[in-house]
This record gives C-alpha cells, structure tokens and sequence, in this order.
C-alpha cells in the first residue's frame, strides 16, 4: 500500500501494479488465514466483516462496516435419511437438494 501511495502521482501504471498486488495479498491472507481455536474454518465469514473494516480505514472516507452491516441465517434441516455427511460442511461441501427437508435463508 506504501508503494502505491508513493507512485500514484508520478508513476499510476505502476500504482496500479503496487494496488492490485496490496489487494491480492490482503485477500489471499483473509481467505486462508482467518481460523480460530474457538471455530477453526467457521469463523471465516467473520474475515469479511474485517476486510471491510480493513478498507475503512485505508479510505477514511468510506462509511464503516457497522454502519451497512446486515446478517444472513442459512437453515437447512436434513431428513432423517439424508446421506450427507455433516463434517464436510466446514470443508465447504453443501448437501444435494434431495438430502435437504427444508431450507431457509434469513436476512436482516
């Protein structure tokens, strides 16, 4: 973030270059490194709430994430004889459509 503040009004290609990399660094530590011993890979959706944060204040303009933010409820019941195996949630897998007695999503 340094470079590109010090290029950005002699030399914006390379700013650019200096932000675009600044970005892809921030986002690939947030992406894999925001465990917890409390959650270990279920705490990772707190890390764009941070993100957010993060990127307040490099732009002080920017309104904070407190003030937009929004919460997301994802309830899934399982029928008894689903096949999915719930240990493999964290891992990223989803179970099929026919697994799922009932899905709802809530937003607030």
């Amino acid at each position: 973030m340094a470079r590109f503040c010090d290029l950005k009004n002699s030399k914006p290609t390379e700013a650019v270059k200096a932000l675009a990399e600044f970005g892809s660094k921030v986002t690939e530590t947030f992406n894999a490194n925001i465990t917890s011993i409390y959650g270990g890979g279920a705490i990772r959706p707190l890390g764009t709430a941070l993100f957010i944060e993060v990127a307040s204040i490099l732009d002080p303009n920017a309104a904070s994430a407190a003030d937009k933010t929004i919460a997301m409820l994802d309830v899934t019941v399982l029928k008894r004889d689903a096949k999915f195996v719930m240990a493999t949630y964290l891992d990223g897998q989803v179970p099929e459509q026919t697994d799922i007695l009932v899905h709802e999503r809530i937003i607030r």
